[in-house]
């Protein structure tokens, strides 16, 4: 099983069973499936966007989600703070919903309206016009690196 099948295992099944479905070589292109509760899934590829007929519901988002942590959510109470939980493989969960404040500090993030699989992958000689810029006599320079 690919990095891009086990991650897609927590999905709602009909969306798991259609991209399960689909040719290796195009799953292994699929950079972000978003869901949005009550929409269409959403499947970015190549910068492209291609919506899904599946409509996902605020329940499978929920049942995804538990599923993610595994059934015990509050021990991943520290990655949902920040918004996200990570997945094996380097592969990560963006979620959104209601966040729940205490003493200024975000403690929760409930009644959760959309979660966002990015899948980790990466892009060979992307730097490669940029690195000369890096260097000065033989040492890397003080850099900071923003992308998208």
């Amino acid at each position: 099983m690919t990095d891009f099948q086990r991650a897609v295992t927590c999905l709602p099944a009909p969306l798991r069973d259609k991209l399960m479905g689909i040719p290796l070589s195009v799953q292994e292109r699929i950079q972000e499936i978003r869901l949005r509760a009550e929409q269409p899934a959403v499947i970015l590829s190549h910068g492209k966007e291609y919506v899904s007929q599946t409509v996902i519901h605020r329940r499978q988002l929920e049942e995804t989600l538990a599923y993610l942590g595994n059934y015990s959510l509050y021990a991943y109470e520290e990655e949902i703070r920040r918004g996200y939980l990570s997945l094996p493989g380097g592969h990560r969960v963006g979620i959104a919903g209601r966040v729940v404040v205490e003493d200024g500090n975000i403690r929760t993030i409930t009644a959760i309206s959309s979660l966002n699989l990015r899948f980790a992958h990466q892009i060979l000689g992307c730097a490669d016009e940029v690195i000369p810029f890096l260097w000065r006599d033989g040492a890397l320079q003080s850099t900071l690196i923003v992308s998208p």
